[in-house]
């Protein structure tokens, strides 16, 4: 239920492994400017966020754009405990996020994008496709901007290794992950 700073600096460190051994984390890499924050602040729903902009409530609070804060509890997980996601694959789903705010011409302004994750980044409703073998996790399902950045995570937890049994639309995101690697 309580996150440590140690926990958060350890998994963070994992992380940044596994960016390395999936070709997106290097001495010119932009995710360098990306600091992981553990902050005593709780999260009435999440486990962890990046910010792609403030408002002046968030700054005031500590938070900047560009990085990733997590807090000490989440408190949807003390009235839910049977939701289980790891501490590690939360900073590796942030740092998707944090590829597309430092990578914007790779991802924001990309049509290959749109084209791949069904829409544009920000867009908040959800994607027209209905098939759930198409994505990696029901949240997922949720926007393109959240199917890229849970896609992002499975990808740098299996260090670029293709799931089994793909459907074309899931390869598609794969090979686009491939493509991200590649041109930064």
């Amino acid at each position: 239920m309580y996150i440590t700073y140690y926990q958060v600096k350890r998994a963070t460190y994992d992380v940044q492994r596994d960016l390395y051994k999936s070709g997106f984390w290097f001495e010119d890499t932009r995710l360098n400017e990306v600091t992981v924050h553990w902050t005593v602040l709780p999260s009435k729903e999440t486990a962890g966020v990046f910010y792609h902009g403030t408002r002046w409530l968030d700054r005031i609070a500590g938070f900047k754009e560009g990085h990733i804060f997590i807090p000490s509890i989440t408190l949807s997980k003390l009235l839910q405990p049977r939701i289980r996601v790891s501490l590690r694959d939360v900073i590796r789903h942030e740092y998707g996020h944090g590829f597309a705010h430092y990578y914007p011409e790779l991802i924001i302004r990309s049509k290959e994008f749109r084209r791949v994750f069904s829409g544009h980044y920000y867009a908040d409703e959800p994607t027209k496709v209905y098939d759930s073998a198409s994505y990696v996790s029901s949240y997922a399902q949720t926007s393109p901007m959240e199917d890229f950045a849970e896609t992002f995570m499975v990808y740098v937890r299996r260090h670029g290794k293709p799931l089994k049994n793909m459907n074309e639309r899931l390869e598609a995101k794969w090979k686009f992950m491939e493509a991200l690697r590649a041109s930064v």
